[in-house]
């Protein structure tokens, strides 16, 4: 308790607390069930109340209370009371007239000289004016939220909505143009063909940025290749590149883990974003594409990439409008370049999601370099063989490089010597032939078609006679793939096809040296081993209704030397189960009579723990959801179909340690995502993922792929007839629950096309049956939709390619 020398000085002490801003209330110290009673209030006290002193001394605080005065908040002050410590909290209380108001109040006890208990003191502040500011503040981000959402939502809508004839007009010129038209009525299909493409792609930034401001966008979480990914976004705009005469570069620092966990979809998105951006404002030069590891730390690895191009720049004043919504740095009336200003927005956006930022440097009439990082993990510490640096074939070899492209020759210079090799670069005919009078042997020599002056082609007539043996193979580097038809190629071993990738020029320069492995495919996902079953012997069973993707599973693990038991259904494998004691289960989810997750259930609950299988989901389902519900029913690994045998393998491994399931035991695929966290809409459960069917009738390499599972020709023609087979019947199916309204059959038959197709390469018939799934079961789906009608039209084209490779 405070100590006063004097009369006035304890008068002064009076007159403050009396006069003080803020209500000051002194109760005595009994912390009965009554409570403590008022002795003493200050004047701010009856202002805010509206109780006098008189009427105020002797009640409990409880007089101020009210119906809406927060009880946990009470509980709160009352233990610190009981406990004798100081309270501040936030408290709704009444006025003596009804009143509500809000006050910051502080509590604490006052102790006499032995440290009894003998008041406690509260010092209140009314904050019922900010409190009202908070409430409108609130009120007015959720309208504005709400208003938000509805807009997107619309947009979101409206941009399916438009889809549907634009798709009609798409699918239909397509058609068109393959039949017998004038030279003048094709030129005029082609300009309706690439408007209605613009418009799609206008559409598509739209669709993605009302998913964005909705917060319906999600970021997945996979294990992926990252180099695959940069490929195929390079793929995708490698065209438009070659029509400007671009060189396209690319250079993936060997210290990047090629297998990462992220979203390969919404990535790829990114690189080609910025990739179509950099092309479309350059009009010669280059557009270069590298990516360097930046940071590591506890697991997480940071990248950098960067997009840079030799484009017209951006004027230092226009550099705001980059990021902005609808926003063009160019936006006057006679702009040269159109564009939704989207793109980089969405780019921005999911860069952002995905835990990194991006920035811009940019020179006007120089080029413009966009810089973004992102937050990964390895999925597996595996390494292909080609991104080794351990290479005895090439180690030591001399190789020239002549490419008029600085980026281009560094990037090959680079990647040849993380391989072992001697390499040297010039940029002209003029130093390449200076090196070889030096008497400088090559093994190797790469030209670049283009250079100036004495092009590749010429040059390689000059150097045939001085390598008149053939002793020194010579590849041309050309942006064009017909070169190998120009009568002047024939000094060429190999071609190579700019941009450059790591793995196409490992393979060629194999090649040359006729040192190409018959099975490279296999050894190029160095952990591919056919003696698998004699290390890991394994007891294991296929579980897949569908003939050809059951068919396909026996002979990849027939490659690694298993000889695998099959059935077509969920009863069948709790049958199996029953008779005899396996030690894994590729179990598909999607089976008739009893799915797979019933029959997993199924078996975790009937055998005992020493039978019990390790079981690999295997199902065209990818989402995160569809996952989660495997693991929940203890399935303990999960490979998306059409799956690669590395993949394959990896959970064939992870078997060997395999012990049943808990609670806190992390599944084998569930990759928890890292950088900032992202939360999922419920109400896209069942979203429709709409984006332009952009896949080729057929894909080779998984054609390829296939063709190498098979040991004869009559093989490949029963899978091949049973494909054609089960496709029509799925087809039929379709038709039938449609007219039925049968949407569980519309979706069973198209998630199983959706996989069967996948499997022999028709990635577009693929991507058909995935959007025919989710629209129906987004109930988006209307029995005019032009997807079937397009799966109709893909599938007869799909058919009479793969009928190419049927005997006759």
């Amino acid at each position: 308790m405070a100590k006063f020398d004097s009369i006035e000085e304890l008068n002064l002490y009076k007159a403050v607390v009396v006069n003080a801003n803020d209500a000051v209330v002194v109760t005595d110290a009994n912390i009965d069930r009554s409570g403590p009673k008022i002795i003493y209030v200050n004047n701010a006290f009856v202002q805010l109340t509206g109780y006098s002193t008189e009427e105020a001394i002797g009640q409990t605080p409880r007089i101020l209370q009210g119906p809406d005065t927060d009880r946990e908040t009470l509980d709160k002050i009352r233990a610190a009371l009981e406990a004798g410590t100081a309270t501040h909290q936030e408290l709704l209380n009444y006025s003596k007239d009804g009143r509500p108001y809000w006050i910051d109040i502080k509590i604490a006890p006052v102790t006499d000289d032995e440290g009894v208990i003998r008041n406690f003191i509260a010092i209140e502040r009314d904050v019922t004016a900010q409190k009202m500011i908070e409430q409108q503040l609130r009120e007015a981000k959720e309208m504005a939220e709400a208003a938000n959402r509805a807009k997107s939502e619309f947009v979101a809508n409206m941009s399916h909505e438009i889809r549907t004839p634009l798709n009609a007009i798409v699918g239909m010129t397509g058609l068109l143009s393959d039949t017998d038209l004038t030279p003048e009525q094709q030129d005029f299909v082609m300009t309706i063909r690439q408007g209605g493409d613009s418009l799609l792609g206008i559409i598509n930034d739209i669709l993605d940025f009302s998913k964005i401001e909705a917060k319906q966008m999600e970021i997945e979480s996979l294990p992926f290749s990252l180099r695959d990914c940069i490929n195929s976004a390079m793929d995708l705009v490698s065209g438009k590149a070659k029509k400007n005469e671009l060189d396209l570069v690319i250079w993936v620092e060997p210290s990047i883990p090629d297998n990462i966990v992220g979203d390969p979809t919404r990535l790829r998105q990114i690189f080609v974003n910025l990739l179509s951006n950099a092309i479309k404002f350059t009009e010669m030069g280059e557009v270069y594409l590298g990516g360097r590891l930046v940071g590591n730390e506890a697991g997480i690895l940071v990248l950098e990439f960067i997009v840079r191009d030799t484009g017209i720049g951006i004027p230092e004043e226009r550099m705001d409008r980059l990021f902005k919504s609808f926003s063009q740095v160019d936006s006057s009336t006679t702009r040269r370049f159109g564009g939704t200003g989207l793109g980089l927005v969405i780019t921005q956006q999911l860069i952002e999601m995905m835990g990194g930022d991006i920035e811009v440097e940019s020179e006007e009439g120089v080029g413009t370099t966009f810089r973004f990082t992102l937050q990964t993990a390895v999925a597996n510490e595996q390494t292909a063989y080609y991104l080794k640096g351990d290479q005895p074939v090439l180690q030591n070899l001399k190789l020239l490089v002549v490419d008029d492209n600085a980026s281009s020759r560094l990037t090959l210079k680079q990647q040849t010597e993380v391989w072992g090799m001697q390499c040297a670069i010039v940029a002209s005919a003029a130093e390449a032939l200076a090196l070889l009078y030096q008497h400088n042997p090559f093994d190797i020599i790469i030209l670049d078609k283009n250079i100036p002056g004495i092009d590749g082609l010429m040059l390689a007539e000059i150097f045939n006679k001085m390598y008149p043996d053939d002793s020194c193979p010579l590849i041309l580097l050309s942006a064009a793939v017909d070169v190998k038809h120009d009568p002047r190629a024939k000094h060429f071993s190999a071609f190579l096809t700019k941009p450059v990738k790591a793995i196409s020029l490992h393979r060629t320069l194999l090649q040359v040296l006729g040192q190409l492995p018959t099975d490279y495919e296999d050894v190029l996902t160095a952990d591919f081993d056919r003696q698998l079953a004699n290390n890991l012997p394994l007891r294991i069973l296929v579980a897949e209704d569908n003939r050809v993707n059951q068919k396909i599973a026996m002979l990849n693990l027939a490659r690694l030397g298993y000889q695998a038991e099959a059935v077509v259904d969920g009863i069948e494998v709790t049958e199996a189960v029953s008779r005899q004691i396996y030690d894994v289960i590729l179990m598909d989810v999607q089976m008739p009579n009893m799915d797979g997750l019933e029959a997993t259930q199924w078996i975790r609950q009937n055998l005992p723990a020493k039978q019990q299988p390790y079981i690999i989901a295997v199902t065209a389902h990818a989402t995160i959801e569809d996952r989660r519900r495997c693991f929940d029913v203890g399935m303990n690994a999960y490979i998306s179909k059409p799956f690669l045998v590395k993949e394959l393998i990896a959970a064939l491994r992870a078997s060997a340690s395999f012990s049943l399931p808990s609670k806190s035991q992390k599944p084998l695929a569930l990759v928890q995502p890292v950088g900032k966290e992202v939360k999922r809409d419920k109400r896209q459960n069942n979203a429709v993922m709409e984006s332009e069917i952009t896949s080729p009738v057929i894909t080779d390499s998984v054609l390829e792929q296939l063709l190498d599972l098979l040991d004869n020709q009559a093989e490949l023609d029963e899978m091949l007839e049973q494909f054609f087979k089960e496709v029509e019947i799925l087809l039929k199916d379709i038709e039938v629950g449609i007219d039925q309204g049968d949407d569980k059959l519309v979706q069973r038959a198209a998630h199983t096309m959706r996989s069967l197709a996948a499997q022999v390469g028709a990635l577009s018939l693929s991507e058909l049956a995935k959007q025919l799934e989710q629209t129906v079961a987004s109930n988006t789906f209307d029995k005019g939709d032009k997807i079937v009608a397009d799966m109709h039209h893909i599938y007869g084209m799909v058919k009479q390619k793969l009928q190419s490779y049927i005997s006759k």
